[in-house]
């Protein structure tokens, strides 16, 4: 059974960790594709699923193209089976090195969660990543005859339409119309939906991007950090020396119309408002 794609998608190394990204500055490997991005949200690293038009469409086979120079994966040539975003049209001759034609397949058909390979149709090789020196280490190659053991050739899809993007300054507004504030209570630098204007000195909190789509916030107001503790949310922590602690890591994630969720890393969780108006 083939994959069914998003439509926009990150590509996120199975071998590595690192996602895919399309490499501008390096003039050796200018317009190559390499698993070398940090941040999940970079321009470069977005991609976008198109099915077949042809006879392939039944068998699930797609074009991807990089959404930073609007160009298709194809092989850089004849002789060399780089793939990189080259290609202005998809081309669905499977006769021809220019086919841009790729089958997604399923790591595991049992576990789509442990990923997709992108078989090269006209190939019938695998795309994956190229373990060899600079500067071609870790870029894409169709060279994967079989199933690679390392997982070289194995991407994990990130929904490209789930990711966000916070702004430096924000201030959070429930669904009960009022904002987040800063508060002492019991004595502990609570965080609770409390006032209905944006301009009180309490509301507003500073992000800090800290790379693959994750944050630490903190609370102008406090002048801390926030921290799980243990499910209440306190701005209470500094980020010096904590920049692993789970507890202070959050992950925006965009839902319907203009709404955002966070989810706290340490219990994965989504913060919420609780009856008591203390929790988020």
């Amino acid at each position: 059974m083939a994959p069914e794609l998003p439509r926009y998608v990150v590509l996120q190394s199975r071998y590595n960790a690192k996602y895919l990204s399309y490499v501008k500055e390096d003039e050796q490997i200018h317009g190559f594709l390499k698993f070398s991005g940090e941040e999940v949200v970079s321009p470069y690293s977005k991609f976008h699923v198109e099915m077949a038009k042809s006879s392939g469409a039944t068998k699930g086979l797609v074009h991807i193209r990089c959404c930073y120079n609007k160009k298709y994966w194809v092989r850089r040539s004849q002789t060399h089976n780089w793939i990189v975003a080259g290609a202005d049209e998809p081309l669905e001759d499977e006769s021809k090195w220019s086919c841009t034609l790729f089958e997604p397949v399923y790591v595991d058909e049992h576990d789509p969660a442990q990923g997709v390979r992108f078989r090269h149709v006209q190939l019938r090789n695998c795309a994956c990543l190229w373990r060899n020196s600079p500067p071609y280490d870790s870029c894409l190659v169709a060279a994967s005859g079989t199933s690679n053991s390392d997982l070289c050739d194995a991407c994990l899809i990130v929904l490209w339409d789930s990711l966000l993007v916070l702004p430096k300054h924000i201030a959070l507004k429930s669904n009960n119309g009022r904002y987040l504030s800063a508060q002492c209570i019991e004595r502990h630098p609570y965080l609770q939906f409390k006032f209905d204007d944006i301009g009180d000195p309490t509301v507003g909190n500073e992000v800090f991007h800290i790379g693959d789509g994750i944050v630490p916030i903190k609370s102008n107001h406090h002048g801390k950090f926030w921290r799980r503790s243990p499910n209440w949310i306190w701005a209470d922590s500094e980020l010096h020396d904590n920049e692993n602690n789970k507890d202070m890591l959050f992950w925006p994630v965009k839902l319907d119309g203009k709404f955002l969720a966070l989810r706290n890393l340490g219990n994965n969780f989504f913060l919420q408002e609780s009856h008591h108006g203390r929790e988020i």
